[in-house]
């Protein structure tokens, strides 16, 4: 979860709901290696390009806000 982002829910309550269902669910065992291998690939995928993960990334000049000196 440390990877993802610290306190970003929208990250860690899916991993850990993923986390339970793996410990008790039915087929928790079949589920855990593809969403690993899906994990891995949308890291390997921001890595090409972080804009395809929102939200990532801080925007770096807010909308609407004039930079220093444009008028």
């Amino acid at each position: 979860m440390f990877v993802v982002g610290i306190a970003n829910l929208a990250w860690m309550a899916p991993l850990a709901a993923l986390m339970l269902y793996e410990k008790v669910g039915r087929h928790g065992a079949r589920l855990v290696r593809p969403v690993g291998v899906a994990l891995i690939l949308l890291g390997l995928l921001v890595m090409v390009e972080p804009a395809w993960l929102p939200g990532l990334t801080p925007d770096p000049v807010p909308h609407g806000i004039p930079l220093h000196g444009a008028h």
